[in-house]
């Protein structure tokens, strides 16, 4: 099996999340690792928008990208929430959030990695779409999909 960049985006944001603590992690330093979390999520996120999901069209079900694509911008707003929740002193609600994206985050990847990146492991394309996703940035105030078409 190749390690593609996808897949280490995966175990890397899956280490940030698991270190992300609310009993022992102060204010400050969840919000810095959370803003990490995130950036590290938003890049991933357009890397596969553009580039690995169009080329997956044709090895799974539109429901399954569909699903993903909501899964996307649910997990960016989950960070935000949980930000949120932080800031106003709600520690209990800010944990229950954390333990949803952690759970969330797991079954995602799980997912990606069975149905997406290992067709296009099997039809040799993931190191093309890799080379392809390592060349761009992430553009400025991008969104995820599913973000853009409902909230602007």
């Amino acid at each position: 099996m190749v390690r593609s960049i996808f897949s280490s985006d995966h175990h890397e944001m899956a280490q940030i999340l698991s270190k992300i603590s609310v009993a022992t992690q102060d204010r400050d330093r969840m919000r810095v690792d959370l803003g990490k979390l995130k950036r590290k999520m938003l890049l991933h996120f357009f890397r596969e928008e553009t580039f690995v999901f169009p080329s997956s069209v044709a090895l799974v079900q539109h429901a399954l990208i569909l699903g993903l694509l909501t899964e996307h911008a649910g997990m960016i707003r989950m960070i935000d929430r949980i930000l949120s929740y932080l800031e106003s002193g709600d520690i209990e609600r800010a944990e229950d959030r954390l333990a949803g994206l952690n759970r969330l985050l797991l079954v995602h990847f799980e997912r990606e990695e069975r149905e997406i990146y290992s067709g296009l492991e099997e039809s040799g394309t993931i190191l093309a779409i890799e080379g392809k996703a390592r060349m761009k940035r992430l553009p400025k105030d991008w969104k995820c999909a599913i973000a853009a078409k409902y909230h602007g």
